[in-house]
């Protein structure tokens, strides 16, 4: 966070960028929205009164709403915790978990959830295999889909060869923002 912070701050004094707050989120409903900000909220604990130094490596939360409403009574998101008692190693215990992930799915969808309202969130997916095979055998149908991360993706990888090519990023990036918009 300090160097996207000191880039900014730089912008802002040497190219007068100002920033527009984007706090709707129109694609999550609110039990999501709401779960997102109170997650969120332990995590960016930066605020005005702590140190330079401290300010420089933390965030101030940004809180979103939500743009839709909640169209059911029912609960939209799950947490699972998995201590296995009986599970001896780290391929063990995946497996307990995937399992009861499966039999989890197939408990929902017997009460009337859509499958394709059912996500299942991983950590990483180095394991994804153990997830997919605990699928599989209870026939449920699935689709995995990768995020790369900000910095992984195109428009990140472009900025950022944009700048190493550039020997004033600064400036030529100030044109380069306003060009795109048109």
């Amino acid at each position: 966070m300090s160097v996207f912070n000191e880039l900014w701050e730089h912008a802002q004094k040497t190219c007068g960028w100002r920033a527009e707050q984007l706090s709707v989120n129109y694609r999550s409903i609110k039990p999501l929205v709401d779960l997102a900000n109170h997650t969120f909220e332990h995590i960016f604990v930066a605020s005005g009164k702590d140190d330079v130094l401290l300010q420089r490596v933390q965030t101030q939360l940004q809180k979103m709403t939500a743009n839709r409403e909640k169209t059911s009574d029912e609960p939209y998101v799950e947490l699972a915790i998995f201590r296995p008692k009986n599970a001896q190693s780290k391929w063990q215990r995946l497996r307990v978990e995937a399992d009861w992930i499966a039999q989890r799915i197939l408990e929902l969808t017997k009460n009337g959830v859509k499958q394709n309202e059912i996500a299942v969130l991983l950590r990483e997916l180095v394991n994804a295999s153990v997830y997919e095979d605990a699928l599989r055998r209870n026939g449920i149908p699935y689709l995995i889909i990768a995020g790369y991360g900000f910095f992984g993706t195109m428009e990140a990888r472009d900025l950022l060869t944009f700048c190493k090519s550039s020997p004033n990023p600064m400036m030529k990036l100030r044109g380069w923002l306003g060009s795109s918009r048109q």
